[in-house]
């Protein structure tokens, strides 16, 4: 009788302490990529947040292409890399990455590209969608900035310590800046 009663409380407590979580449903996400460049045997590496957890999870290209499925009860930030992860190791040094930031969220995602992850187009669900557009409208804002950066790292020390040289790079540069959070924002 006591060991019948136990198991009814276990079962019962197991019920009251996952309740909470029942209004937290999982839905299916995939990740559909095809990027002409990719090699068989190419590894992509996708990486999240849930709550505290970083998630990782990987493939391997096939005829230029790879897919990532799963569940996830909101829209999270992720990033998908090329034959590194640098969660796991870290890049040498002057080593560049090929990646992308997107959005993760249930549904249907699709990318393609051309020659790179970093280049490519996301689609197929509401919230990459809408940030292809806003990326349609910073991308050329940012590329000026790259612009002004660039001038700024060809300087010589002798030239950063023009002072009117570097008010023109600062001012070049908070216009931009103006002008991405503008775009963002508006």
């Amino acid at each position: 009788m006591e060991y019948t009663t136990l198991t009814k409380m276990k079962k019962l407590l197991s019920i009251l302490v996952l309740f909470p979580f029942a209004g937290i449903a999982q839905k299916a996400f995939s990740v559909d990529g095809s990027i002409k460049r990719l090699k068989n045997g190419d590894k992509i590496y996708l990486a999240y947040v849930v709550g505290s957890k970083q998630v990782f999870d990987s493939t391997f290209v096939s005829n230029s292409s790879f897919k990532f499925n799963g569940t996830i009860s909101d829209v999270k930030n992720a990033y998908l890399f090329l034959n590194t992860n640098p969660y796991i190791k870290r890049p040498e040094k002057g080593e560049a990455l090929d990646m992308l930031s997107f959005y993760l969220e249930p549904g249907q995602i699709k990318l393609s590209a051309v020659d790179s992850l970093s280049k490519a187009v996301v689609l197929g669900t509401p919230v990459n969608v809408e940030n292809e557009e806003l990326k349609k409208i910073v991308d050329p804002i940012n590329d000026r900035q790259k612009s002004v950066n660039a001038r700024y790292y060809r300087l010589t020390e002798e030239e950063k310590k023009n002072e009117k040289l570097m008010a023109g790079l600062s001012k070049e540069s908070l216009g931009i800046w103006t002008e991405v959070v503008a775009a963002k924002y508006s």
